[in-house]
């Protein structure tokens, strides 16, 4: 029986010599939907925004949406009747593909739109706009 050359160095304790595995991709796709039928999706590369942030997000927005329910998805049931899908810096997502009747807007990253109060207003009468 031959002995690998990697067995070998784990044997004596050198442990330097790894396998190359496939790069892990640092993005991170989320999904939130206000009231079942707003859909916003971003990326949250390397977790640039904390969660605790995402939800002040998106609580904030649906409060001044005049909306109450807000809710963090990782699996869409088809029973949802989404009507806006908003893309937040990333493109449509395949799982997503099914809703391609609803309306989709693409819009600036979260870092982006809340590193200004001019982007803040501009990202809220657009999205005003098109949920009212």
């Amino acid at each position: 029986m031959e002995i690998s050359q990697e067995y070998r160095l784990n044997k004596l304790g050198i442990d330097i010599w790894k396998k190359r595995y496939q790069e892990t991709n640092l993005t991170y796709n989320r999904n939130y939907l206000i009231e079942d039928k707003y859909l916003f999706c971003f990326e949250n590369k390397e977790n640039l925004f904390d969660q605790s942030n995402e939800v002040i997000f998106f609580r904030t927005l649906a409060i001044s949406l005049g909306k109450e329910k807000v809710s963090q998805v990782s699996n869409l049931d088809s029973s949802l009747k989404i009507t806006n899908i908003f893309l937040l810096d990333t493109d449509l997502p395949n799982n997503l593909k099914k809703y391609n009747d609803s309306f989709i807007s693409k819009c600036s990253s979260i870092q982006e739109i809340c590193s200004s109060k001019e982007n803040k207003k501009d990202f809220l009468s657009l999205v005003k706009q098109l949920v009212n």
